[in-house]
């Protein structure tokens, strides 16, 4: 803290009111929704929701840091983006392939990371069902601390 004008007066730097998980999490979420308004998203701490209708969440699932050198502290988030389909009637296995084209073509989130990549997708099926009911794909972000 650095004394500012009066004497004993501290200064304190500005707070941000959101975190910068946050921050990434609402970029991604603002983006899925803009792209894909057909499915009903969330952002959730952890894990999937499930309902009746086509389901998205968000989530991130850990965060780790590493030091760059002496001043520079860089994070790697990895998010993971579920989509469900219950009744399996939509084609979620080309929505996932969507979700991945925009996320490919948009991989700083609009400024908000340095950069992001998607590492990682794992399809399921409901037993008996030929078509794909439920990706998850697990999408990996760096950003600046």
């Amino acid at each position: 803290f650095r004394s500012h004008g009066r004497q004993g007066a501290l200064f304190y730097p500005p707070v941000s009111l959101m975190s910068k998980r946050t921050a990434v999490e609402e970029a991604l979420y603002s983006l899925l929704m803009d792209q894909f308004p057909e499915i009903h998203w969330q952002k959730l701490v952890t894990g999937a929701a499930r309902s009746r209708e086509m389901m998205g969440t968000i989530a991130c699932e850990r965060i780790s840091y590493e030091w760059l050198d002496k001043f520079t502290k860089a994070a790697t988030a990895t998010f993971s983006i579920y989509v469900m389909d219950i009744s399996s009637t939509n084609e979620v296995d080309n929505i996932a392939d969507d979700i991945i084209r925009v996320l490919s073509n948009d991989r700083t989130l609009s400024g908000t990371v340095v950069d992001s990549l998607v590492k990682e997708v794992i399809y399921g099926m409901a037993q008996g069902r030929p078509d794909v009911g439920a990706v998850l794909i697990h999408f990996v972000v760096t950003y600046d601390c």
